[in-house]
Protein backbone atom coordinates (compact mmCIF):
# COMPACT_ATOMS: atom_id res chain seq x y z
CA UNK A 1 0.00 0.00 0.00
CA UNK A 2 1.21 3.34 -0.90
CA UNK A 3 2.52 6.02 1.53
CA UNK A 4 -0.67 8.26 3.34
CA UNK A 5 -1.05 11.60 4.72
CA UNK A 6 -0.46 10.11 8.35
CA UNK A 7 2.42 8.37 7.06
CA UNK A 8 4.32 12.00 6.23
CA UNK A 9 2.54 13.62 9.45
CA UNK A 10 3.89 10.52 11.51
CA UNK A 11 0.82 9.02 13.15
CA UNK A 12 0.61 5.25 12.63
CA UNK A 13 -2.86 4.23 11.72
CA UNK A 14 -6.15 5.75 10.99
CA UNK A 15 -8.07 6.28 8.09
CA UNK A 16 -6.22 9.07 5.94
CA UNK A 17 -6.13 9.56 2.41
CA UNK A 18 -2.93 8.46 0.10
CA UNK A 19 -0.28 11.55 -0.35
CA UNK A 20 0.78 12.04 -3.26
CA UNK A 21 3.64 9.28 -3.17
CA UNK A 22 1.21 7.22 -2.00
CA UNK A 23 -0.93 7.67 -5.31
CA UNK A 24 2.29 7.63 -7.32
CA UNK A 25 2.90 4.22 -5.97
CA UNK A 26 -0.98 3.14 -6.74
CA UNK A 27 -0.69 4.40 -10.25
CA UNK A 28 2.83 1.99 -10.81
CA UNK A 29 1.09 -0.75 -9.10
CA UNK A 30 -1.65 -0.64 -11.04
CA UNK A 31 0.28 -0.08 -14.88
CA UNK A 32 2.56 -3.12 -13.10
CA UNK A 33 -1.27 -5.26 -13.08
CA UNK A 34 -2.12 -4.07 -16.30
CA UNK A 35 1.22 -5.26 -17.66
CA UNK A 36 1.19 -8.59 -16.07
CA UNK A 37 -2.42 -9.32 -17.56
CA UNK A 38 -1.64 -8.25 -21.15
CA UNK A 39 1.51 -11.01 -20.98
CA UNK A 40 -0.94 -13.35 -19.36
CA UNK A 41 -3.43 -12.71 -22.52
CA UNK A 42 -0.82 -12.56 -25.07
CA UNK A 43 0.57 -16.24 -23.24
CA UNK A 44 -3.42 -17.35 -23.60
CA UNK A 45 -3.38 -16.10 -27.46
CA UNK A 46 -0.09 -17.74 -28.52
CA UNK A 47 -1.25 -21.35 -26.44
CA UNK A 48 -4.53 -21.07 -27.94
CA UNK A 49 -6.68 -19.20 -25.44
CA UNK A 50 -9.02 -20.27 -22.87
CA UNK A 51 -9.54 -24.09 -24.97
CA UNK A 52 -9.03 -22.13 -28.32
CA UNK A 53 -12.99 -20.49 -27.87
CA UNK A 54 -13.71 -17.10 -29.00
CA UNK A 55 -16.49 -14.75 -28.83
CA UNK A 56 -19.36 -15.92 -31.01
CA UNK A 57 -18.14 -13.45 -33.73
CA UNK A 58 -14.69 -14.70 -33.65
CA UNK A 59 -13.40 -11.90 -31.27
CA UNK A 60 -10.52 -13.20 -28.79
CA UNK A 61 -11.83 -13.85 -25.12
CA UNK A 62 -11.58 -11.07 -22.86
CA UNK A 63 -8.31 -10.97 -20.92
CA UNK A 64 -8.18 -12.02 -17.42
CA UNK A 65 -8.60 -9.39 -14.47
CA UNK A 66 -6.93 -9.54 -11.70
CA UNK A 67 -9.57 -9.86 -8.51
CA UNK A 68 -8.27 -7.68 -6.02
CA UNK A 69 -8.77 -8.00 -2.17
CA UNK A 70 -8.28 -4.82 -0.04
CA UNK A 71 -9.80 -3.78 3.16
CA UNK A 72 -12.40 -0.92 3.78
CA UNK A 73 -10.24 2.23 4.51
CA UNK A 74 -10.07 5.36 2.52
CA UNK A 75 -6.30 5.08 1.36
CA UNK A 76 -7.50 1.16 0.15
CA UNK A 77 -10.99 2.51 -1.96
CA UNK A 78 -8.17 5.05 -3.55
CA UNK A 79 -5.80 2.55 -4.82
CA UNK A 80 -8.58 0.04 -5.95
CA UNK A 81 -9.68 3.36 -7.84
CA UNK A 82 -6.42 4.02 -9.62
CA UNK A 83 -6.27 0.26 -10.67
CA UNK A 84 -10.26 0.70 -12.16
CA UNK A 85 -8.66 3.76 -13.78
CA UNK A 86 -6.18 2.09 -15.26
CA UNK A 87 -8.34 -0.24 -17.09
CA UNK A 88 -11.11 1.99 -17.53
CA UNK A 89 -13.09 0.18 -20.31
CA UNK A 90 -12.55 -3.37 -18.27
CA UNK A 91 -13.83 -1.29 -15.14
CA UNK A 92 -16.91 -3.51 -14.86
CA UNK A 93 -15.10 -6.63 -15.09
CA UNK A 94 -12.46 -5.87 -12.66
CA UNK A 95 -13.55 -7.35 -9.14
CA UNK A 96 -12.47 -5.81 -5.91
CA UNK A 97 -13.59 -7.72 -2.93
CA UNK A 98 -13.76 -4.90 0.16
CA UNK A 99 -13.12 -6.75 3.53
CA UNK A 100 -12.93 -5.10 6.70
CA UNK A 101 -11.11 -7.78 8.16
CA UNK A 102 -7.98 -6.66 5.96
CA UNK A 103 -7.96 -3.72 7.51
CA UNK A 104 -4.81 -2.79 9.33
CA UNK A 105 -3.59 -5.84 9.68
CA UNK A 106 0.22 -4.87 10.90
CA UNK A 107 -0.09 -1.51 11.80
CA UNK A 108 3.71 -1.18 11.20
CA UNK A 109 5.03 -3.94 13.35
Amino acid sequence: MGQTQNDCDGVLGGDSPLSAAGVAYARAAAALIARREAQISAEEAQAGGQDGQGLADGAPPPPPSALVMTGTLRRYSEHVECLAARVACDAERRVALRLQALNQLCAGK
